[in-house]
């Protein structure tokens, strides 16, 4: 999986299962699964959130009886590759944790057409009894009654993928060297107070170098409208080297009252001290969003566990 602000591209696979009443296949059922007859119902489903091409590798649909039960299942699997569309949310970005979707919709349903949601059993009347069961991450809606002209309402799935970043890439090309570059500033405090031209021109370096990198940067930060904790971080580099500066004139300032060496050790100190607590700081926010995005996400999944179908066991692994 690869995502950006806007969309996300991934290779994923993707499993249907529901009921049908009664043998199918030339064979009978055998040993093993057969083939679903093509005049036998199965579901039509359309992606309809991807960006540009999709390729989709659309297996068979086949039948077996479901384990312990006289109820039949049949399976049907998508294979997709592709990029979809998705507004993300990058407040904590890098270390954030997205929800993706891929959002489908089933055609030519008779529950559907009649605003009954294929999840819920239909009994008696003209409609069989047919059911989809679904699996841990996807949900079940309808669509819009107005979005159709004859009111028709047809059935909805919308499969989630949750996931984070890797901080190590972000660790190691961006942080550390924005560390070393704002420490390296911290040189001007060891040189003669009254040396302003040198002590400006290591400051105005580190500071041109920061520019730079932030263009470089541009390319591996998302474009938002807000701060991320990643722009937090670039913001609170460039700071820090302005009130290097802002030290270096006032001790210049200062250096014939004979108070110079005392505020530029005190003031270096504090600024050394004040952005290598920071970076202290930073692992404990890092493990902190860590344990809530834990403990949000065992949330999901235990209220997805308990609306889980009890035959949804029986779908098969994903191959990927």
């Amino acid at each position: 999986m690869h995502a950006d602000a806007n969309a996300g591209y991934t290779h994923a696979w993707v499993q249907l299962k529901w009921e049908v009443q009664a043998p199918v296949g030339s064979g009978g059922w055998g040993n093993g699964p057969a083939d679903v007859q093509a005049e036998s119902w199965s579901p039509s489903l359309t992606f309809n959130n991807h960006v540009g091409d999709l390729g989709i590798d659309e297996k068979s649909a086949r039948a077996a009886p479901a384990p312990g039960s006289s109820k039949c299942i049949a399976h049907r699997r998508y294979v997709l590759r592709g990029t979809f569309a998705e507004h993300m949310e990058l407040h904590q970005f890098p270390i954030d944790c997205q929800r993706l979707h891929i959002r489908a919709v089933l055609w030519d349903c008779p529950e559907a057409v009649h605003g009954v949601p294929l999840s819920r059993s239909v009994e008696g009347g003209p409609l069989p009894r047919r059911t989809l069961k679904f699996e841990l991450g996807s949900c079940q809606g309808l669509t819009l009654a107005s979005r159709h002209d004859y009111g028709i309402q047809y059935t909805t799935l919308s499969f989630n993928l949750s996931l984070r970043r890797k901080l190590s890439f972000y660790w190691w090309n961006i942080t550390m060297p924005i560390f070393l570059l704002v420490l390296i500033s911290f040189a001007s405090f060891f040189m003669d107070h009254q040396a302003l031209a040198d002590r400006l021109n290591l400051t105005v370096v580190v500071l041109l170098t920061l520019v730079a990198f932030k263009f470089v940067l541009s390319q591996y930060i998302p474009a938002t409208s807000y701060l991320t904790f990643m722009d937090m971080y670039v913001v609170a580099s460039f700071t820090f080297v302005f009130l290097v500066a802002l030290q270096n004139l006032i001790t210049f300032i200062i250096a014939s009252d004979g108070h110079a060496y005392l505020f530029n050790l005190w003031s270096g100190s504090a600024l050394a001290v004040a952005w290598l607590l920071l970076h202290v700081l930073l692992p404990v926010l890092v493990i902190a969003a860590r344990r809530d995005q834990d403990r949000r996400w065992q949330a999901n999944r235990d209220e997805e566990q308990d609306a889980r179908d009890p035959f949804a066991k029986d779908l098969e692994r994903s191959p990927l």
